[in-house]
C-alpha cells in the first residue's frame, strides 16, 4: 500500500505573470501486518517500510440493550481493581507480548482513589497504567498499533484498570476519560457501537465518584 503526499511549489512567474507551479511528489510507502504473525514486529520490518501498521480485531462486549450510564460504571468497578483519578506527568510506547503489538504507559500521580477493593493504594503516589494501542519508531519506520491514546501532560484523567492475569501490569480496561471540572470528556471517538457514543462522555464526575462508592459499599470494603 502506497500513500502520495503531494505539494504545490511556487517556483517563479512567467512573463505574463502567471506563477510557475512545480508539483513534489514524496512516495510514503505503507503495509499492513498481522498482529502474531509468529515473528516480532521488528523481525518483519522491511528497509523500504516507511509506516507499518499492525492489524489486530479490537475485543470488547457489544451490549443490547443499552445500558444507562450507572449500569455502564457498575459493569466497569466490577471488572477493575482500581478506580482512580491520575494527573498525567508522562506518556511513552513500549514494545509487550514478545515484541508483538504496542502498548502506551501512563504515568502520573494520584490524587483520588475511588475504588481500590483488590490493589489498595492511597492518594499521592506514582502509579503506571497501560493502555492496549500506540505508536513507536522503530529504526527509521513509524509503527502503529491501534491508535495511541489522546491523552495529555498535565491533565487529570479517570481510569478503570486491572492487573493482566498474565503478565500482572497494571491495564486500563476502558478508555481513559479527561476531566474538565465536573464533566468527563471521552478520548477515544467511540466506545459504543450501539450508542453511537461513549455513554460516559460529558457525564458527571460527582455522580460517576457517587455510583463507584456505592458499588464499594456494597463490597463492604471501604475505599481509601
Amino acid at each position: 500500500m502506497f500513500c502520495r503526499i503531494c505539494a504545490i511549489v511556487i517556483t517563479g512567474l512567467t512573463t505574463t505573470g502567471m506563477p510557475v507551479l512545480l508539483t513534489a511528489a514524496q512516495a510514503v510507502h505503507t503495509r499492513v501486518i498481522p498482529y502474531g504473525f509468529g515473528a516480532s514486529i521488528e523481525k518483519q520490518l522491511r528497509p523500504d517500510d516507511d509506516v507499518v501498521v499492525v492489524s489486530r480485531p479490537r475485543e470488547g462486549v457489544v451490549f443490547s440493550p443499552t445500558p444507562s450510564p450507572e449500569e455502564l460504571i457498575r459493569y466497569e468497578v466490577g471488572l477493575s481493581d482500581l478506580v482512580v483519578v491520575l494527573n498525567l506527568t508522562n506518556v511513552s510506547p513500549l514494545l509487550v507480548d514478545d515484541g508483538n503489538w504496542i502498548n502506551t504507559r501512563l504515568i502520573g500521580t494520584l490524587t483520588t482513589v475511588l475504588f481500590d477493593e483488590r490493589r489498595p493504594v492511597a492518594a499521592g503516589r506514582s502509579l503506571e497504567v497501560q493502555t492496549m494501542g500506540g505508536e513507536l519508531r522503530i529504526g527509521k519506520t513509524l509503527v502503529r498499533a491501534w491508535e495511541p491514546p489522546h491523552v495529555e501532560i498535565g491533565h487529570q484523567y479517570l481510569l478503570f484498570a486491572a492487573v493482566n492475569a498474565d503478565t500482572l501490569v497494571l491495564q486500563a480496561i476502558y478508555q481513559p476519560l479527561r476531566i474538565d471540572g465536573d464533566l468527563l470528556i471521552a478520548t477515544e471517538s467511540v466506545s459504543n457501537e450501539l450508542a453511537n457514543r461513549d455513554l460516559l462522555d460529558h457525564y458527571s464526575l460527582r455522580r460517576l465518584t457517587v455510583e463507584v462508592r456505592s458499588v464499594a459499599k456494597q463490597s463492604k470494603t471501604p475505599s481509601r
